[in-house]
């Protein structure tokens, strides 16, 4: 994530898990958008924090800032079999990450209860 109480709170609920947190700060870097809800700052960490890892994953929750990067850089990292959640899918902006998935053969599951979670399958 990139708001480090959101981080906090999110690393303590994990403690004993097999769960993996990472917190990725913007930094200020003006005319760039790599969120819709906060211009003029550089997510490139934050969108590159799986590339960081030296492993593949079960799951990845897409949630947050700059989604649709996100999204396209967590197909590269799942396991065979394994899953990316995203979360909010019902907004339009996020219709990118479907056709991203479908493109990478992922099979798509969404729950629709308030808000819309869309569930790829890496086959």
């Amino acid at each position: 994530d990139h708001d480090e109480k959101w981080y906090q709170d999110v690393k303590k609920e994990a403690v004993g898990l097999d769960v993996q947190v990472l917190l990725r700060k913007p930094t200020p870097e003006p005319g760039l958008r790599h969120s819709t809800t906060m211009p003029n700052m550089d997510f490139w960490r934050y969108i590159n924090a799986l590339s960081d890892q030296n492993e593949d994953f079960d799951l990845i929750m897409v949630d947050g800032r700059a989604r649709n990067l996100c999204f396209q850089r967590a197909v590269y990292h799942v396991r065979n079999s394994g899953y990316i959640i995203l979360h909010d899918s019902e907004r339009k902006v996020y219709d990118e990450c479907r056709e991203v998935a479908k493109s990478h053969g992922f099979t798509m599951t969404e729950i629709v209860e308030g808000r819309s979670t869309l569930i790829c399958q890496q086959p």
